[in-house]
């Protein structure tokens, strides 16, 4: 995988992951918290990557957050 695949699709599954198929340690669902706060980090990384001049596309940056 490369930074041009990714786009609104691609984050919109990758929050998807988080919201209903992402296990914690205990073997539960993951709190609405670690929700929040791991799909928050990744798209910090991609806004990041967008001022680093690595990722061009921005059409995620409309994805819903938790």
């Amino acid at each position: 995988m490369t930074f041009k695949d990714v786009d609104k699709n691609f984050v919109q599954n990758f929050r998807n992951y988080f919201d209903k198929d992402a296990i914690a340690r205990a073997g539960k669902k993951l709190s609405q918290n670690s929700k929040h706060s791991c799909f928050g980090k990744f798209m910090s990384s991609l806004k990041q990557a967008i001022k680093d001049d690595i990722l061009k596309n921005k059409s995620w940056s409309k994805c819903k957050a938790f």
